[in-house]
């Protein structure tokens, strides 16, 4: 089913680094969405988090430190992506240090705002107590009005702050409206080792360059998301920070980002991981793989980089996968290159297909005259010198879809494995781990 739904208004935070921007976010938020660190330049990308405020919803854009005079060409990618939040945004919210006053390069970005179609709040963050009010009359020669005061790891003002902010968003039922699935877009997680692609193929999907890419491992910190609308039906695609080995010694910035990126592949409705295809198949891409089956995600594997290798690579590249990985048969294989845009098509089926396997539920008598067949024709083996007979079996739930067997004595692994590929392989659960569980029911004239 299908339904018309508002696309949410944005609000873009702006500023330069260390400023607190990603504090302020949090505290609008009403939870801990961004990553925070005393180090300056830890939010790169553009970060989307909803919030809430006297019944409105809206998007809050995090966005990179602004620095447009820097010479180096990952922070020139971050302060692109700020633009490009800027041109989307519907109100923008501009940062400055309330301690600190104005810099010259929060003079060059109020520039910039003066001249922005979307109205702009000037908020002075760091504002910890009224006494701390005295110097905001400098922030006047920004040329934006007057700064709000607030601050965000106490609270103080954020409440005034968001009535302002609810009262200058678009008035609600005029935003654009888009056909979406009203069950609620599909979380998709893009995981996988540092700089095998993820962000070059989030790209591709979202047709934009919504991540920042550089040869630099490690780029994306923070989850970066976008929700996109595909054959009706809407997916929030989450970028997430490379997986290594080293994770376990990360600090700072960096372990949150680990963290968060694990968090958020554990909730995810279908996991892409995504590998390189010249060198797929390493002991991280096998954790990553299990982990993802542990909790159920659907799963989906791109073997990326597909353009550094000829026809004849690429097939072995398949096949040494398929022997790294056998307990991961059942998941979809997608060969890509995010540089040139090959297969990016083919990801969009390969997940409209787990996704729907994920969510399928087998009608109770189809699935045991399904089960009659199979046991007639390999019925599981003794136990303990008595034969042992399932006598029925019922779906008990669904994304991740789990089957009870009730039998009258244990049922052996080998043989509960087997049940779970068959069912896989008779009803179509491509790219999801099926759960089997198996419960010894005594017969009635054994009861009596």
């Amino acid at each position: 089913m299908s339904t018309n739904r508002p696309i949410l208004p944005e609000v873009a935070v702006v500023g330069r680094a260390n400023v607190g921007k990603s504090t302020l976010v949090n505290r609008l938020c009403g939870k801990r969405s961004a990553i925070v660190d005393e180090a300056s330049g830890v939010t790169r990308d553009r970060v989307e988090h909803t919030a809430q405020w006297r019944g409105r919803d809206f998007t809050l854009v995090d966005t990179g430190g602004f620095e447009p005079h820097s010479t180096d060409a990952l922070r020139r990618q971050v302060v692109e992506q700020t633009r490009r939040a800027l041109s989307r945004a519907d109100l923008v919210l501009f940062v400055v240090d309330g301690q600190a006053g104005l810099t010259e390069e929060d003079m060059r970005l109020a520039r910039e705002l003066r001249r922005a179609e979307a109205p702009v709040l000037l908020v002075a963050t760091k504002v910890d107590a009224a006494e701390w009010e005295d110097d905001l009359p400098s922030l006047y020669r920004a040329g934006l009005g007057e700064p709000w005061p607030v601050s965000g790891i106490h609270g103080r003002g954020t409440g005034d702050l968001l009535d302002a902010v609810v009262r200058l968003l678009p008035a609600k039922g005029s935003q654009d409206q888009v056909e979406v699935d009203s069950e609620g877009p599909v979380s998709v997680a893009l995981i996988g080792r540092p700089n095998v692609g993820k962000s070059s193929l989030f790209n591709r999907l979202c047709g934009q360059e919504r991540a920042i890419v550089h040869p630099q491992a490690g780029t994306t910190r923070d989850a970066v998301d976008s929700v996109l609308v595909h054959g009706g039906k809407s997916y929030r695609f989450i970028d997430t920070a490379g997986l290594s080995r080293k994770g376990r010694q990360a600090a700072g910035a960096d372990y949150f980002a680990l963290v968060r990126s694990l968090r958020i592949a554990d909730e995810a409705d279908v996991t892409v991981l995504i590998l390189e295809a010249n060198r797929a198949g390493t002991d991280q891409d096998l954790r990553l793989a299990r982990r993802v089956m542990d909790v159920g995600s659907g799963l989906v594997i791109v073997l990326n980089k597909a353009d550094l290798l000829v026809r004849g690579e690429i097939e072995r590249a398949r096949e040494d996968l398929a022997y790294a990985m056998p307990f991961a048969a059942f998941a979809p294989v997608v060969v890509t290159s995010a540089l040139t845009g090959r297969g990016a098509g083919l990801v969009w089926k390969a997940l409209e297909r787990v996704d729907s396997a994920r969510r399928q539920r087998v009608k109770t008598g189809r699935f045991n005259e399904w089960l009659t067949a199979l046991q007639a024709s390999t019925p599981p083996p003794p136990c303990h010198g008595k034969s042992v007979r399932v006598l029925f079996g019922t779906q008990s739930r669904s994304a991740p879809p789990e089957f009870v067997f009730f039998a009258t004595g244990p049922v052996e692994a080998p043989y509960r494995r087997f049940l779970q590929r068959s069912v896989r392989e008779a009803f179509g659960f491509e790219g999801v781990p099926v759960r089997v569980v198996t419960r010894v029911r005594k017969r009635k004239t054994e009861r009596e």
